[in-house]
């Protein structure tokens, strides 16, 4: 079986192919096929063992590079005849999905990994229009998958009533984590002290990481505003705020407004960072307070965790889910600013504490977060489909 990935970006490919070209290569008869640009990402897309074709994709709506990008996308999978397509995100889920029904791809399999803010509140007639568009789009292209896979049973749900998707053409996991990849002896202590160095940081400090993008539905305000509340009560508290710009989307955060925050000494935003496991060895704790439709086991959580670092999530159906409430972090209410800092604070106030926790969440990745396991489901899902397929044939 010759299985093609098609994502977004050179990161998205790291993170989503890595874990199925492991299992992949374990299967003789088995090809990994991977479609995305690159990004810089050259080396760690090379160390998959993939068959890689770059393609650029504009991040959000552009009618002309989008047809564009389908056209390629066509002649791509034309040429190289995957026997199965798997997409992530909105746009490769839409268009690689529909691309791949017309190239006559026999398995398409489109990956939510959550919402996002086209599927949230719809105040302006901009926001009511674009999510008609992929409301529309997002139809057809759920007739022409022959499979959609959710980590978030509530997405899924969505998904069905919204006549997307067919409850016997859908499966379900958790999301996952690269295990021999996140974990607490993977960042020699060199490394880790020239960070600590770079960032300014002494062993004294509480270092509190938020990771995500700089749009409103992610909490960014509101991880700004606890910084400015904790440092009052405990000025050894360091924020980190490691969040690409998102300019364009409906509700950015400026990067103006950030860097106008920032000099108030509250937190330091490093804007987007490749280095995020060395920053997970630094940090003493990661933050989500975000009401953006996650897909129920954000990374931002999950990848902290794997550190065994105790974690604070906004108390959504999107995000709650690697979370046991006063296990291993806490819950706080979506957009409360005074209830994220009180969370901040209990940890800062006791390293026994964020030692128990941080514990606990690296016991819960081992036991439920294993990415080769839902890897493997995956593709013998796919692979399963193509045989009968090819029976049918």
């Amino acid at each position: 079986m010759r299985l093609a990935i098609i994502t977004p970006d050179g990161l998205s490919t790291v993170l989503y192919a890595r874990s199925f070209a492991s299992v992949l290569a374990r299967r003789a008869a088995d090809q990994l096929i991977t479609i995305s640009s690159i990004d810089g990402y050259d080396k760690e897309i090379g160390s998959l063992g993939s068959q890689h074709h770059s393609l650029q994709m504009a991040r959000f709506i552009d009618p002309g590079r989008d047809l564009a990008y389908m056209a390629e996308l066509y002649r791509l999978l034309r040429t190289i005849r995957p026997d199965a397509v798997l997409t992530y995100t909105h746009k490769p889920n839409i268009y690689g999905t529909l691309v791949a029904w017309l190239a006559g791809v026999p398995v398409r399999i489109a990956a939510v990994r959550g919402l996002g803010s086209i599927f949230q509140r719809r105040a302006s007639r901009k926001r009511a229009l674009i999510y008609q568009i992929m409301l529309f789009l997002y139809r057809l292209a759920g007739r022409a998958a022959t499979g959609i896979w959710f980590t978030n049973p509530n997405d899924k749900a969505w998904f069905i009533e919204l006549g997307i998707a067919k409850e016997g053409r859908t499966l379900q996991t958790s999301n996952a984590i690269t295990l021999s990849e996140y974990s607490p002896d993977v960042v020699p202590s060199e490394k880790i002290k020239a960070l600590r160095n770079e960032l300014g940081l002494t062993e004294a400090d509480v270092v509190v990481l938020m990771v995500g993008r700089l749009i409103q539905a992610k909490g960014v305000i509101q991880f700004m505003d606890s910084a400015t509340a904790v440092r009052k009560t405990f000025p050894r508290a360091k924020f980190l705020l490691v969040a690409p710009p998102e300019e364009g989307a409906v509700d950015e955060v400026s990067v103006v407004e950030v860097k106008e925050r920032e000099q108030q000494g509250d937190f330091q935003w490093l804007g987007f960072r490749r280095d995020l496991r060395d920053l997970y060895a630094v940090i003493d704790l990661a933050v989500l307070p975000s009401w953006y439709q996650e897909g129920g086991y954000p990374r931002a959580l999950l990848e902290p965790m794997a550190f065994a670092k105790p974690v604070i999530a906004a108390d959504t159906e999107s995000c709650r889910n690697p979370v046991e409430p006063g296990i291993n972090g806490f819950l706080v209410p979506p957009g409360d600013t005074q209830s994220l800092a009180d969370a901040i604070c209990r940890l800062v106030a006791s390293p026994d504490l964020r030692k128990k926790m941080g514990q606990r969440s690296r016991e819960k990745i081992l036991e439920e977060f294993d990415d080769l396991t839902v890897a493997t489901t995956i593709a013998d899902y796919i692979a399963n489909a193509h045989n009968k397929l090819s029976d049918v044939c």
